[in-house]
């Protein structure tokens, strides 16, 4: 299985983060402020059905449009207090993924 974070270099905490994503049940990925991927594990590639090089760099508007607007929502406003948001899930999918409509939907917690 490719890595979704290269390794030379990384530091300790660096090296546990990436553990985390190439082992995760659930799909994560990591947001820039305009809410783009920096980083996704392959657990939500599946699911959406776009590669890890397809997500990186792009924005959830260009990945996935029908969450767009909730995300944005929630990155303003770990933003602007600072504090996480927990608690939500969010359900999505690609719909030219060949997954769509499987049931395997996106869902992210903030």
């Amino acid at each position: 299985m490719a890595s979704t974070i290269e390794s030379p270099g990384l530091t300790h905490s660096s090296l546990e983060l990436k553990l985390i994503y190439d082992t995760a049940p659930i799909g994560l990925a990591f947001l820039t402020p305009d809410c783009r991927y920096a980083l996704i594990n392959h657990r939500l590639t599946e699911i959406c059905g776009i590669s890890v090089a397809g997500h990186i760099g792009r924005s959830v508007r260009e990945t996935v449009p029908q969450v767009a607007d909730l995300v944005q929502q929630i990155v303003r406003t770990i933003l602007a207090t600072g504090e996480p948001i927990i608690g939500v899930e969010i359900n999505g999918q690609q719909e030219l993924s060949p997954n769509f409509g499987d049931g395997r939907d996106q869902a992210a917690a903030a």
